[in-house]
């Protein structure tokens, strides 16, 4: 194997304006977004700012969200207002495009984790309930 080419590491990745991958997700009765994939800076960024899973969803819009552009404030607002069937479809593309959910297909980036509470996911909020089901073991999967 050759060693690689400094330049070819400090190129753009993809042939699109932001040099990220891209693709336009619908929001049911609105139309469609354009979002991007993150850098791996901004999803570190992201998850070293905060704990709280509803400001991690508002940066990585706010980031991601390409056409139409929106501040974190305005993503803020826009969660206030909708509910998880708009904002869930973005935020997943942008995590998908990212290569941080577990079944993306951007293997280099599924071990960017420094931190391993840090990746993109939803964690329980004060609204979770209890079903009083039984907790399945992943290992005895």
């Amino acid at each position: 194997m050759a060693i690689v080419d400094k330049e070819a590491l400090l190129a753009k990745r993809a042939d699109t304006e932001t040099g990220f991958p891209e693709e336009l997700v619908e929001i049911p009765g609105f139309g469609e977004v354009r979002v991007r994939g993150l850098s791996r800076l901004e999803t570190l960024q992201i998850g070293r700012s905060t704990q709280d899973a509803a400001k991690q969803e508002r940066m990585s819009i706010a980031m991601g969200l390409i056409e139409p552009a929106m501040t974190e404030a305005e993503v803020g607002r826009w969660q206030k207002l909708c509910t998880s069937n708009e904002l869930e479809p973005v935020y997943l593309a942008i995590g998908r495009l990212s290569g941080m959910l577990p079944d993306s297909p951007k293997q280099a980036y599924k071990d960017f984790e420094v931190d391993p509470g840090s990746e993109f996911r939803v964690l329980p909020g004060a609204e979770t309930l209890d079903d009083g089901g039984a907790v399945e073991d992943p290992a005895e999967q």
